[in-house]
């Protein structure tokens, strides 16, 4: 498994120095930093060791999801029954179902991460912590989430991105077949099968038996329309 960090609008070049310190512990060297604050020489005191992560860290201007077998959104606000976009996993649930080229993606430090950005996720992470103060600083979120990572060594054939893509393709192909009425709710179906299917821990075989339902469903209500 590669995993490689992605820090969105980062706020203060200080957490951005840390989470490189972090990374270099847990021999990560893939830092991607969007739209991000003013990197200087406060980032470069708190990397300590790690200032060759931070130089060579990458600089977007968009999150760009591609090139990535699995996205894995953090947010320290659960979902309720109507937010689909915030249905979490912990830590030690998240280890068992990704695999291959991974990206962990954390939000502003004010806000997180939007419900738009979330939607780009394939999975969603949240550290449990107590109620009362539930918001972890990133540098110690990402801390906690490489270490759970770290002890993963089981080599499985689970789906990556190609083959998700495939289905994820079928699956619109199927909702747009069904000419639904009610757009929003549309939207959150599509956003809660492409769920459903992400946290499967789908192998390459099940990925393909999918495709092949979604595509039997499809043509049969394209003959049902026809006669």
């Amino acid at each position: 498994m590669k995993i490689s960090i992605i820090l969105v609008e980062p706020e203060s070049e200080g957490n951005v120095g840390s989470i490189s310190r972090v990374m270099k512990n847990f021999g990560i060297k893939d830092l991607i930093l969007v739209n991000p604050c003013e990197i200087g020489d406060e980032a470069k005191i708190m990397s300590v060791h790690a200032k060759d992560i931070l130089e060579k860290a990458k600089i977007k201007k968009k999150f760009d999801t591609k090139g990535f077998d699995f996205i894995v959104g953090t947010s320290a606000k659960k979902g309720g029954r109507y937010n689909v976009n915030r249905y979490f996993l912990t830590p030690k649930q998240l280890k068992s179902k990704i695999n291959g080229k991974v990206a962990l993606v954390f939000g502003r430090e004010s806000i997180g991460l939007t419900n738009e950005e979330m939607e780009k996720c394939d999975l969603v992470v949240t550290i449990p912590t107590n109620h009362k103060y539930p918001t972890m600083n990133i540098s110690h979120s990402c801390a906690v989430l490489l270490y759970e990572l770290s002890n993963y060594t089981e080599k499985k054939e689970i789906a990556g991105e190609d083959e998700k893509k495939a289905v994820f393709k079928l699956m619109d192909e199927l909702i747009d077949e069904m000419d639904h009425k009610d757009k929003e709710k549309e939207k959150k179906m599509r956003t809660a099968m492409k769920r459903m299917i992400s946290k499967g821990e789908l192998r390459k075989k099940e990925v393909f038996t999918i495709a092949g339902f979604f595509r039997n469903i499809i043509n049969l209500l394209r003959i049902r329309k026809k006669t």
